[in-house]
């Protein structure tokens, strides 16, 4: 399934669960205008095409200790022989880095770290970063302020067919 075989009642779903995805299927028939088993079977199917890739909580960093938030952008030296592949790797290994992006640019990744402090950054650095000959360079940016962290997928693009 791809974004050309969805209709305005998957696009409505999709926005629907979205936003709350413990809304009950009653519910959602009532918002989406279908009936409930007409929901779970759309849901089923968006699931199974992988267009829904999990449900999941979104739980606050802060809360929990984890209110740093660290961006580093790193170079490597070459990404010949899946040095790279090792490099991302190695680093997604970390429970506190939860995002890495190979990018284009005078960087070659980008990674998203949620931390408790700056030791605990000072400890990544060390062991993975100054610790790895192939890394070239990196370079840091430290959050302030979360200004936006949005989940969803904007829909408004996909017009259904018709």
């Amino acid at each position: 399934m791809t974004a050309d075989d969805l209709d305005g009642f998957d696009l409505a779903l999709l926005r629907e669960v979205q936003a709350d995805n413990q809304v009950t299927s009653a519910e959602l028939a009532e918002r989406v205008n279908l009936s409930p088993s007409a929901c779970l079977r759309r849901l089923q199917k968006l699931r199974e095409s992988g267009l829904i890739r999990r449900d999941v909580a979104i739980v606050d960093y802060a809360a929990l200790g984890r209110g740093l938030t660290v961006i580093t952008l790193v170079s490597l030296k070459t990404e010949a022989s899946g040095a790279g592949i090792a490099f991302a790797a190695r680093v997604c290994a970390h429970h506190f880095v939860t995002q890495c992006l190979s990018v284009t640019g005078a960087f070659d990744f980008a990674l998203t770290l949620r931390l408790a402090s700056m030791q605990e950054y000072e400890r990544f650095i060390e062991a993975e970063l100054l610790g790895d000959a192939n890394v070239l360079r990196f370079e840091t940016l430290v959050g302030l302020k979360e200004t936006k962290h949005e989940t969803a997928v904007p829909l408004a693009h996909l017009q259904p067919p018709g």
